[in-house]
């Protein structure tokens, strides 16, 4: 099974902010600081869109890893896409339809009115007041990350 995921990790700490310092084959991806975006539409969904809006210049962003792309992104940017993704969609703004993904994406969304770009893409509190050290104020990261699982193969 092939597992497509999105969310919201640190910039790295060097002069490009997607790049982590890790094999570009295999291990080049930050962590992450967000929930994970829900699942919604077809195959992949969130992470197909992603892709998508770094491949026709939308976002600034680029292939990070074999399974992983990353982008340079706003927290406007981020609620955008968040709108963009899920607008439409009962399950997530109905919480009697799929109560457990509508409570996903409030996590997310209350999540990204956390962050408080422009000292540090994880300071949640104005009492945080550490530079980016990418130099990258105002920005956080939003990661697609393809995982596969091979557990039912050796079960």
């Amino acid at each position: 099974m092939t597992f497509f995921d999105v969310y919201v990790g640190e910039p790295s700490g060097g002069d490009d902010p997607l790049d982590w310092g890790g094999d570009p084959s295999v291990g080049n991806t930050p962590n992450a600081i967000s929930p994970l975006f829900p699942p919604s539409g077809a195959y992949g969904g969130a992470f197909w869109v992603l892709i998508d809006k770094i491949r026709r210049g939308e976002f600034t962003g680029k292939k990070v890893d074999w399974g992983a792309w990353a982008a340079q992104v706003s927290k406007q940017q981020i609620r955008d896409f968040i709108e963009e993704h899920y607008r439409g969609n009962d399950w997530y703004t109905d919480p009697t339809l799929m109560p457990h993904l509508y409570q996903k994406k409030q996590a997310l969304s209350a999540f990204v009115e956390s962050l408080h770009l422009g000292a540090h893409p994880t300071a949640r509190h104005t009492s945080e007041t550490r530079a980016c050290q990418s130099g990258c104020p105002g920005h956080a990261i939003l990661v697609t990350l393809s995982l596969l699982s091979f557990r039912n193969l050796f079960t």
